[in-house]
Order: C-alpha cells, then structure tokens, then sequence
C-alpha cells in the first residue's frame, strides 16, 4: 500500500490526485461542493497541468523551477542521510506493486525476486517512465522508509535531469534492461535520451533477454530496433557489472560488444513464491495431465500448442494457464472438449496442477532470442517433476546441461522413463538454483561493499 508521504506530482491519471492527496474535482462542481481554499487549490492544480503541456516548461532546466528544486533536495537529503550508514541503490524499474502493471509478468516477477533477494535493508529509488498516463511533473511516493517510487517523463528536460541529479547522488545505479533508458516519447526530438552514465555511480545492467532479436523477432518497426541498438549499445559500452541469466547469454552479449571484462552474476529465473512449495516426482498414473503456462506472445506457439493438444486429445488431461485465454480459443476455432481447460490462475492453483502434473509444453523456436533464455515455466516444470514438451531443445543452457526432453513429433513416454527422466532433470534444477543462490550472494555482497 502507498503512503503519499511525498508527493508533488500532477498527473493526467483519472484517480489523480492533489499535492495533499485530495481527489480532483471538475470545474462544473467546484462552487457548489468546495469550499474557498479548496477551490484555490483544485484551480492551482489545473492551471499547473496546463502550463506544464506548453513548450516552454518543458525545455527549461530544474534550476528554473524551485518546486522541483525542492523536491530534489529533499530526495537528496533522504539518501544522504542513509549513505552514513548503508547502501543507496538507484533502480532503473517499475515498482513492482504499481497497480497499473500485470504481476504475473516475468519482467515483473524478476524486479521482485531482485528486490527481495538482493536489495534487502537498502535504500532503493525505483525510476520508472510510466507509459501509461501521462506524468507532467516529476511524482514521487515514500512507500516505506527503505523504497521510494519516482515516475517522470522525458518530454520535460527538469524530469531528465532530476533523475540525473537522483542517480548521481546514489552508490549504485541497477537497471532492469536496456528498455529502461528509453524514453517513452520520441528520442530523437530535442535529445530525450537520459545520460545515466555522467554520475559517479556504479552500474550494474540485470539484461532480462535479448531486447533487439525481441523486436525483431515480434515485427517491431525499424525506428524502435534502431533506438534498441542504441540503448543495448550504450550500456554494454560502459557498464562493470551485468546480471544475466545463462552462460549463453553471457557469450552472446560479450561476443557483440567485445566486452570480457564485464564482471557477470549468472541468476537462473527461479520465483521464490513457488519454489518454497517443494518438489514433486512421485504422480497420479490413472491419468496422464499435461501443462501450459506462460504468456500468447508470438514467440509461444500458439498454433502450434493447438494442434499438439488436438493430436493428441485423447491420451491426456491438458491445463493452459495463459495470460490471454481469448488468443487460445480463438485459435481453437470450436468448443473446448471436456478435458482440455484454458483459464489465468493463481499461484497456488498452478502450483496444485503442477504438482499431479506430468509434462509442460514449451514450443520455442531456434533463434537468438530464446538461445539465450531460461524460461521461467520449464525452470518450475523440472522442479516439479513435468518432463518439456519442446519443439528445440536449445534453449539456455539446457541443451549443455542435457535435459530430458521429449519433442513435438514424439509419443508420450512409459510411465517409468518419464519419471526417471523427472528425477535426472531435477538434478539440474538444483544445480542451477544453486549456482543462483551464489550468484545472488555475490550480488548483493558488491552492493554491500559500496
């Protein structure tokens, strides 16, 4: 829950509300439902939101605007008081309880892991470009004494350089991918592009994935994968540490930059919420059930999951935990059979089917992008003992580390087999939750040293 301890922002948000935290109220109510000084400040917010729109205050710096002055040094104050005794970490992300956002989203899920796992007691300044309404002026919430949740838009040059001026004040600067540094708006108009890199501060770059195959891959317009390159190049050309999440994606990345001095922390996608519920081999063998779960982004295989499903209706149970269930049913073109249930789930349903569950479906393809990956859905099916259904088996460092996989064109397996195959794979689960649980010691040890 937000407190609004400090909160100077005027957005264009339909629950916005006043510096005081006072709803806005329209014009055509002000003189029958607001007294005198309430009617000062709901015009003062207004008249505040308009000018802010006009091309003049968004190219003056924030020396000419005392508000944001103040507000900056009182941010600054609150971090350097903290830096005496701890750590302040800069985080390039959304906050990941942000209303607005999905939380069953990887990206999402990663900020928090990250958050909770790595961050701890530190004072972390989350720095987001909220797409989703417009912020006229820099909005900054107190969620609690050790997080603080700034949203800010490019358009204005005083929000580039408070965030500028914010980053510069902290020992660490973490950002969530390249995306980050993207403005939202057009970044060859006026130079929006944020110079995160003109602080004193240490960067690390958690990478996430490969962000330009993503576009490419997803048909993304030229301009948007010039503005990726840009943004990928930028950080790899000046950042010391990278959190990735294979051993491919390290080569990969070092073999387009010529970077092998970046000092890499390898962290598996491994969600906290599910791997404390245990491992399951042992399964129910009157009924064979088989699993998605995941998003219907194209690089899912939709299509294809359909004609799997069909093939092969009757020899098994089939749950599709999807994140849009109107994309699955659509692309079934009929009824679905009784025994073949699409839906979104909790956390804890999921968890129940997995754990009576004998096979995930994973229909990647060979390319980069998924090369370089550890999806998190096969990292909880061989924790619970669901043996891939994959149509590549190199994706990651799976194929390396020999997973047991079955692919597209093959049968289901022997009861037996696929229950050896679950125990061998869940050895490499523990192995790779292992190396994580290192890597994020070794992480949040850097962040400690200051």
């Amino acid at each position: 829950m937000m407190i609004w301890q400090i909160h100077q922002g005027i957005t264009e948000d339909p629950g916005a509300t006043l510096p005081n935290g006072a709803k806005e109220v329209p014009f055509s109510k002000l003189l029958f439902h607001c007294g005198l000084n309430e009617i000062v400040d709901q015009i003062s917010y207004k008249a505040g939101r308009w000018l802010s729109n006009k091309a003049y205050w968004k190219a003056r710096s924030i020396e000419s605007n005392p508000q944001a002055m103040r507000l900056l040094e009182r941010v600054k104050g609150i971090i350097d008081k903290r830096k005496k005794t701890s750590t302040v970490i800069a985080v390039m992300a959304p906050w990941y309880e942000d209303e607005t956002l999905a939380k069953g989203e990887g990206y999402i899920r990663r900020i928090k892991e990250i958050d909770t796992s790595v961050f701890g007691d530190h004072l972390c300044i989350y720095l987001y470009e909220c797409p989703y309404y417009k912020v006229n002026r820099i909005v900054v919430d107190q969620l609690d004494e050790n997080r603080i949740y700034i949203r800010y838009n490019t358009e204005f040059k005083e929000q580039r350089e408070f965030i500028q001026h914010t980053i510069d004040s902290c020992d660490y600067c973490y950002s969530h991918s390249v995306l980050r540094v993207i403005p939202v708006t057009d970044p060859d108009d006026d130079g929006k592009w944020i110079d995160i890199f003109d602080t004193n501060t240490t960067h690390v770059l958690d990478i996430h994935g490969a962000v330009v195959e993503e576009a490419r891959f997803t048909g993304k317009d030229e301009k948007t994968i010039k503005y990726l390159k840009a943004a990928e190049k930028y950080y790899f050309r000046r950042v010391k540490y990278a959190v990735s999440l294979t051993e491919k994606m390290e080569r990969y990345f070092n073999g387009q930059y010529d970077r092998n001095d970046i000092v890499f922390f390898r962290t598996p996608v491994i969600s906290s919420d599910i791997f404390n519920r245990g491992n399951w081999i042992e399964k129910p063998v009157s009924e064979r059930t088989v699993v998605y779960c995941g998003g219907s982004q194209g690089w899912q295989n939709v299509p294809l999951m359909v004609h799997f499903i069909r093939k092969h209706l009757t020899e098994a149970n089939y749950v599709v935990y999807i994140s849009d269930p109107e994309s699955f049913i659509i692309q079934w073109g009929d009824s679905l059979p009784k025994n073949v249930i699409v839906k979104t789930a909790e956390t804890s349903e999921i968890i129940e089917t997995y754990q009576k569950a004998h096979y995930g479906l994973i229909f990647r393809d060979s390319n980069v992008l998924n090369e370089v990956a550890c999806p998190t859905k096969i990292m909880e099916y061989i924790q619970f003992g669901l043996v891939p259904i994959v149509k590549t088996d190199k994706i990651g460092d799976f194929h390396e580390l020999q997973l047991n996989v079955i692919t597209v064109e093959e049968d289901y397996l022997p009861e037996n087999t696929r229950s050896k195959y679950a125990t061998e794979n869940q050895r490499i689960f523990h192995q790779l939750n292992k190396e994580g649980k290192q890597a994020i010691k070794s992480l949040a040890t850097l962040l400690n040293g200051r």
